[in-house]
């Protein structure tokens, strides 16, 4: 009989699976998709930023937009 502990143990692909290597089209969908989520997130950050802001320290050139007034 086969107890829990005389089992061997397997991997998520099994016992003897060789990892895939790291595909250079892998590496540029996960680049591309950090930068669309940076560019979707700025925006929230900015809401906040100038949320914390008191009425007076608002202005183009504090919001972090990098633009003078």
């Amino acid at each position: 009989m086969v107890t829990h502990d005389q089992r061997p143990r397997q991997g998520r692909l099994g016992p003897h699976h060789p990892r895939k290597p790291i595909q250079p089209g892998r590496i540029v969908m996960y680049a591309l998709l950090v930068v669309a989520a940076l560019f979707f997130l700025v925006p929230v950050y900015l809401l906040f930023a100038t949320a914390l802001k008191s009425p007076d320290a608002i202005n183009l050139a504090t919001t972090g937009t990098g633009r003078p007034r």
